[in-house]
């Protein structure tokens, strides 16, 4: 009973110990992802809070990644416009 009492006199501490790590190991993917995202036209504020919730930020990054840029989308569209279909 001894041990449960003085271990729950540390539980602040150590989950501001958690978050400060998180957070420092987090920000350089927010970098990248940041990026990923305004080039592929996606929200980058969205995509940046999504990299430090843990396992949503690796399904978040193989999404982006397999997306086509949003340059190429508006490129496609445009030959769409001027290429007449053929019949």
């Amino acid at each position: 009973m001894n041990f449960i009492a003085s271990s729950t006199a540390f539980a602040a501490p150590d989950l501001i110990m958690i978050a400060i790590i998180m957070l420092v190991c987090g920000l350089p993917y927010v970098v990248v992802i940041g990026f990923i995202a305004a080039r592929k036209g996606k929200s980058v504020p969205l995509f940046c809070l999504l990299c430090f919730i843990p396992l949503v930020n690796v399904v978040a990054s193989i999404w982006l990644a397999s997306l086509t840029d949003a340059a190429i989308t508006a490129r496609l569209a445009e030959l769409e416009k001027r290429t007449p279909p053929k019949i």
